[in-house]
Order: structure tokens, then C-alpha cells, then sequence
């Protein structure tokens, strides 16, 4: 094979082929997009708190926020479709931000309790204290959810009323893929910040050797 040639595909190797797959398939390449809140559990509630149930309806395709590609990349939106950028994988998550009881003395303890989400009325999630947990949904359609509380014990001698008071959070989410676009990038940013400074230090080089 003629020189030529291999000189031709070792640079495209390395000014292209290698940066491309640093991007693509080496570096972090996936996001998650977090949507706006939905409506959970927040006010205090008196009585018996293991037998309060929470319940609510929405409409989720409103529920995701914009893409936030050209955060990473500046002017990217204007990639922001495939093969570029992918999204996928939407679902939405429960999580309790540490939830505490409320005595009748005002001062308050964190019980020993379980969260179990009826999502649709078909799937059970159980979220433990200081956890998040997600379920896939499908966009476009509606979806229910009911929060049911399970104190399983109270950490103090309990005399009266108390209120149980939420901390917690529902939020939807979607998975953003950008390897290809990152790759793309990463072409360009690997010859000014690699190729270029070598290439210009070995001519410096051998600038010095000659006038010597």
C-alpha cells in the first residue's frame, strides 16, 4: 500500500476516529432530565398517621421540563434529535426527604415508617425513608398515584395527638444520550487542545536543533 495512504488513514485516526470514540462510547454520555414537580404529601396530618392515604391525578405530558442539552454544549439545541441526542427511558419517581412526627410538646422524632405509592391502582412502590424510587410510564397518558403511610414505630412515649408531617417529593424524569454529539465535538476540541499544541512544540523543537 502506498504511504501516502497509510499517512492519510493514520491521521484520520487520530484526528478523527480517536476523539469520536472518546466521546461516543468512553466518556460520561448520559443525563437524566428532571421534570417539574408534581403534587405530594405536605401538610401535617393529626390523628392516626398510619391510617392516612394520599391521592392524586395528573396528566403527565406536561410534566417534563425542556431539554437541557445546549446547557452541556452551547448552540447544540440546534442537534437535538437523533442520532445526536436520544431521549428515552421516561418515568417517574417518589422519594421522602425525611419525613418526621410532630408531638403534642411541638417537638418532633423521626418514627421508624414505610411509604407504599399505588401507582395506577396496579403497581405497588414501596420508598423508605430517605430514599428515591421510580417506576417507567408512558408519555401522553394519564396516570394516578396514592401515598400510603406505614408507621411501623414510634421512637418516644407517646401521650396525645400527633401529626405526622411529609417530606417528600414526586418528580418525572427522562434519560437524555448525547454520546454522538459529544463525539462530534470532541473532534475539533482534541485538535486545538491536543494535535495542535504537540505539533506546535515539536516544530519549536526542531527549529532549535537546526539554528544550533
Amino acid at each position: 500500500m502506498d504511504r501516502k495512504y497509510v499517512s492519510y488513514a493514520l491521521r484520520f485516526a487520530l484526528l478523527v476516529l480517536l476523539p469520536f470514540m472518546l466521546g461516543a462510547y468512553v466518556l460520561p454520555h448520559t443525563q437524566y432530565l428532571q421534570g417539574q414537580g408534581l403534587s405530594t404529601p405536605s401538610n401535617a396530618q393529626g390523628g392516626a398517621p398510619q391510617d392516612v392515604t394520599y391521592a392524586f391525578v395528573h396528566n403527565n405530558a406536561d410534566s417534563f421540563v425542556a431539554n437541557k442539552i445546549n446547557t452541556l454544549f452551547p448552540l447544540a439545541e440546534y442537534l437535538d434529535f437523533p442520532p445526536f441526542v436520544n431521549h428515552g427511558s421516561p418515568s417517574i419517581c417518589f422519594a421522602d426527604n425525611g419525613s418526621y412526627l410532630i408531638l403534642p410538646d411541638n417537638s418532633t422524632t423521626v418514627p421508624t415508617y414505610t411509604w407504599n405509592v399505588l401507582f395506577n391502582n396496579q403497581t405497588s412502590i414501596s420508598v423508605l425513608p430517605f430514599s428515591t424510587s421510580c417506576t417507567p410510564i408512558s408519555l401522553g397518558k394519564e396516570y394516578s398515584y396514592a401515598w400510603k403511610l406505614n408507621i411501623v414505630n414510634i421512637n418516644s412515649n407517646l401521650t396525645g395527638t400527633a401529626a405526622f408531617a411529609p417530606q417528600t417529593s414526586t418528580f418525572t424524569r427522562m434519560a437524555m444520550d448525547y454520546g454522538i454529539l459529544q463525539g462530534l465535538v470532541l473532534i475539533p476540541v482534541f485538535y486545538l487542545l491536543v494535535v495542535y499544541p504537540v505539533v506546535g512544540l515539536k516544530r519549536k523543537i526542531l527549529e532549535g536543533i537546526e539554528a544550533q
